[in-house]
């Protein structure tokens, strides 16, 4: 796939800005990463825990300077991240054999499951994942990371039906308000959408969104069954989501969101006069509410999502500016650490490889406590090396030119 594909994007997922995996910039670029992939929320728990099995494996050794199990295990660790995996796996079974009934025991059968799983040895992957689910149930955050990685399992083999059945019963097994629930009900829409079975999965979405609590379950619910929509080209009815959504809930927060969304869509119909006036309504808004409130974090929010929807209109320096201003101005909130990323991406989607791998690299030298952003600017640096170079080769070059660019996503 071209960096020049063009997206359905996952509203208001991309104009919060926190699309911050390969996975998530790809659902922008193109609907078919969109549908195939789970949810941003399914992504966010998954990295959430992937980073709690990283902390655990920092402690417990702490002030042995020896090599200890822990540092065994990190060794083990680097090599699968650096695509080691038959090394990798051997240094954690290693790790099993030497200390089975120790903390550090967890973190390598986990990893040890996602090798295999890397290696597409999926039976292996999920017997691995199955003993960490038997040993901690489904409700421990390490149980759930396993029972993803089951799922996961079941949908590569295309045992679309197995993985819908044991997604069912471990659902019975959760609190009946557990996220992780909700998302496993997502997955189960995606596993129907890739058995060719759309109507059940629209179905289960317009439930969860319709029976839902709380607007971040709503909206994910509604942002899948939006892409089902768009990549049927079935734009009116994407933009009756939004409408509805936001006659339904007039006093949403993020109400802008759903406009810039339209304003998308509007686009793609080709309806110039719709689209502008509700990527202006949408503007408009945030700039209203940046007025309006004293929060230091909301103003960063606002003007995040300021620019995100000008990326949508395809005017990118405008939408850098306001990630300036959030850089400048709001240095100490909790956005400003993914403005780097951020700023990368907006070039990324431009088509400015060099200028965003400027970016990517420029946050992994400064930024190295939030892994889940640190391991996310490396596969997209990775992914932006293996274009380069896929160009290159196209081109019949030895080596990539100074600057290779590629089309920006235009918006018909």
């Amino acid at each position: 796939m071209g960096l020049g594909s063009t997206p359905y994007p996952c509203f208001p997922v991309l104009l919060s800005g926190f699309m911050i995996d390969n996975k998530s910039i790809e659902a922008y670029r193109d609907l078919n990463q969109l549908v195939k992939n789970p949810i941003t929320g399914q992504k966010n728990m998954k990295q959430k825990i992937i980073l709690i099995f990283l902390l655990i494996s920092l402690i417990g050794f702490v002030g042995c300077r020896k090599k200890s199990p822990d540092e065994a295990l990190s060794e083990a660790y680097m090599k699968f991240r650096q695509g080691d995996l038959i090394g990798a796996r051997i240094d954690l079974k290693e790790i099993l054999r030497k200390y089975p009934d120790q903390p550090v025991a967890t973190d390598a059968r986990f990893y040890l499951a996602q090798c295999y799983f890397a290696e597409r040895d999926y039976t292996q992957s999920r017997n691995h994942a199955l003993m960490l689910l038997e040993k901690f149930g489904p409700v421990d955050d390490r149980g759930k990371a396993a029972f993803d990685l089951i799922l996961n399992t079941y949908k590569r083999e295309g045992k679309f039906s197995e993985g819908i059945r044991e997604a069912t019963k471990f659902i019975k097994q959760l609190p009946p308000d557990d996220m992780f629930g909700f998302n496993i009900q997502c997955m189960i829409s995606n596993l129907l959408i890739a058995d060719n079975r759309t109507s059940e999965a629209i179905s289960n979405l317009e439930n969860l969104a319709e029976n839902s609590t709380d607007n971040s379950r709503r909206l994910a619910a509604l942002e899948q069954l939006v892409a089902i929509h768009a990549k049927r080209k079935d734009f009116d009815s994407a933009i009756k989501l939004y409408s509805d959504y936001a006659k339904k809930y007039p006093d949403y927060i993020y109400i802008d969101d759903l406009h810039a969304a339209k304003g998308f869509f509007y686009s793609l119909k080709g309806d110039k006069e719709k689209s502008d006036a509700l990527f202006d309504q949408a503007i408009n808004g945030y700039q209203e509410k940046l007025e309006n409130t004293l929060d230091k974090n909301q103003k960063a929010s606002f003007l995040l999502r300021q620019g995100k929807a000008m990326e949508l209109m395809n005017k990118f320096d405008a939408a850098r500016e306001k990630y300036d201003i959030i850089l400048e101005n709001y240095a100490d909130t909790p956005d400003v650490k993914r403005i780097l990323f951020t700023k990368g991406d907006s070039y990324f989607l431009e088509g400015d490889m060099d200028a965003a791998l400027k970016y990517y690299q420029e946050l992994l030298q400064k930024e190295t406590e939030d892994m889940q952003i640190v391991q996310a600017a490396r596969k997209r640096v990775a992914r932006l090396m293996q274009e380069k170079a896929r160009l290159a080769q196209a081109a019949g070059a030895s080596s990539p030119s100074k600057k290779q660019n590629t089309p920006p996503i235009q918006v018909k």
